[in-house]
C-alpha cells in the first residue's frame, strides 16, 4: 500500500508568503528611516545645514579672555571649543553665562574658557558653532561642523 504524502495547502502558502514579504517591508522600512534620520529647520523650515553656510561671527583671545561677536543674522546657541596642539586635543561646549537664546546677531560674548583648555599643551582654538533647531519631535541642536573659527593662541 502507498502512503499519500500531504503538503501545505496553497491558501496555507499564500498567507506565509505574504506575511514574510510584509515583515521583511517593515524591517527594510525602519532600516532606512534609521540611516536617513530626522531633518532639523531653521526659519521657515530651511535646513539648518544651509543655515550653517549664513553663520557669521568673530573671536580673539587674549591673556585668558575669548571674546566671540556675532555679526551676522544666525543666532548662535553655543559654541564648541576645541583646543589641538603639541599631539594633544580636547573639547568643550561653551554655555556658561550666554543668554538662554544664544548668542544673538549684534551680541557679544566675553568670558575665559574652560579651565581644562588652558593646558600649556594647546595652541590652537577651533570655535564651531552650534545651532538650535526644530525637529518633529521639538529642538534639536547641530554642530557646523564647516564653520568653525581658528584662533592661535600664543601663551
Amino acid at each position: 500500500m502507498m502512503e499519500r504524502k500531504r503538503g501545505v495547502s496553497p491558501v496555507v502558502a499564500t498567507v506565509l508568503l505574504i506575511a514574510i514579504v510584509v515583515v521583511l517591508a517593515i524591517i527594510v522600512f525602519i532600516w532606512i528611516r534609521g540611516l536617513v534620520g530626522e531633518s532639523i529647520t531653521k526659519f521657515d523650515g530651511e535646513n539648518v545645514k544651509l543655515v550653517c553656510n549664513k553663520v557669521d561671527f568673530q573671536a580673539s583671545y587674549s591673556n585668558g579672555v575669548l571674546v566671540i561677536s556675532n555679526s551676522g543674522d544666525i543666532p548662535i546657541y553655543k559654541i564648541k571649543i576645541e583646543a589641538s596642539g603639541k599631539g594633544n586635543s580636547d573639547s568643550s561646549i561653551l554655555i556658561d553665562q550666554w543668554k538662554k537664546n544664544g548668542l544673538n546677531s549684534g551680541d557679544t560674548y566675553s568670558g575665559h574658557i574652560p579651565s581644562k583648555l588652558q593646558s600649556e599643551s594647546y595652541d590652537t582654538l577651533n570655535l564651531i558653532p552650534i545651532l538650535l533647531g526644530k525637529t518633529s519631535g521639538g529642538q534639536a541642536t547641530y554642530p557646523c561642523d564647516s564653520n568653525g573659527y581658528k584662533i592661535s593662541i600664543n601663551k
